[in-house]
């Protein structure tokens, strides 16, 4: 949990900074590791288990600017996707995960923002790349309790994938619950954070995992 008096300063900036501010509000992530050249995927490549996902991890929007590739099944089809996203967008932080392939996952959106009238607000919904087109959403004052969080979550329109449709297993709402309470914690605690999105975080009957996050400082917001 994080405290006031453990939040001050600027939040991280970068994905690779995002998932260590991530597990340190004990939210979990894939395993990962971050090259910079070619060498360094052939290197840091074996600590992990296939399929794995490409990121460039500086990119705000790494899905619109074609930053993400999903599926390495090999360390040929890795080192492909490196060279080609390197030659691309240039020099950077790559982020290598091992991807999330549990079955009967639901993709969650969770984030927080300081708004200009009301102050930190915590939003959850539904998530991944439909998550604008869906708009279904919870939105409260952060922080909030457990209690709070699980009202949120059953107000979704997908509340209903995530106890299990048309036979398919109930995913860990609990695990869900404590994330939306800990990025309201975090958000309220810290003055420095203008932004905070996890989406997705894919939710499963063992266990909710955040995939992808973007933290930024009200200094980045502003300019």
């Amino acid at each position: 949990m994080l405290t006031p008096e453990r939040s001050g300063g600027a939040p991280p900036q970068g994905y690779w900074a995002a998932r260590t501010f991530l597990t340190g509000l004990g939210i979990a992530v894939p395993n990962g590791v971050l090259v910079a050249q070619r060498e360094d995927v052939a290197r840091e490549s074996p600590l992990l288990n296939y399929p794995v996902v490409l990121k460039a991890g500086w990119l705000e929007h790494k899905t619109e600017l074609d930053g993400v590739v999903l599926g390495l099944g090999s360390i040929e089809q890795l080192v492909g996707a490196f060279d080609e996203m390197h030659g691309r967008l240039g020099d950077g932080d790559y982020v290598i995960e091992e991807q999330d392939v549990r079955p009967h996952a639901v993709e969650i959106l969770v984030g927080a923002r300081r708004d200009r009238d009301f102050g930190p607000v915590i939003v959850v919904g539904a998530g991944g790349r439909e998550t604008e087109l869906h708009r279904d959403v919870s939105i409260e004052l952060a922080p909030v309790d457990r209690t709070t969080a699980l009202s949120m979550i059953a107000r979704l329109q997908c509340f209903a994938l995530l106890q299990g449709w048309l036979g398919r297993p109930a995913t860990d709402i609990d695990a869900l619950a404590a994330i939306v309470v800990s990025v309201s914690e975090a958000i309220a605690a810290n003055d420095a954070i203008a932004d905070f999105e996890i989406n997705p975080i894919r939710v499963a009957p063992d266990g909710a995992l955040a995939v992808d996050a973007l933290v930024l400082a009200r200094a980045a917001v502003s300019r």
